[in-house]
């Protein structure tokens, strides 16, 4: 194990980098593995501004 710290923000910018380069995207949508969306109502969609999705997250619930 190395001893420098995780950066998941950097590993995030470095996906939407390397997603650019494939084609011209206007919308991204930034999860994280155990934040799965569990209730197919909630819909995915693009606003004109930055919105954030997990408002009433219910963590370790299960």
């Amino acid at each position: 194990l190395g001893e420098d710290t995780f950066n998941r923000a950097k590993l995030l910018n470095v996906g939407y980098t390397e997603a650019l380069k494939d084609a011209e995207y206007d919308c991204f949508i930034f999860s994280d593995v155990d934040l799965i969306p569990m209730d197919d109502r909630n819909l995915y969609h693009c606003y004109d501004q930055p919105r954030h999705f997990a408002i009433a997250m219910d963590k370790f619930g299960f």
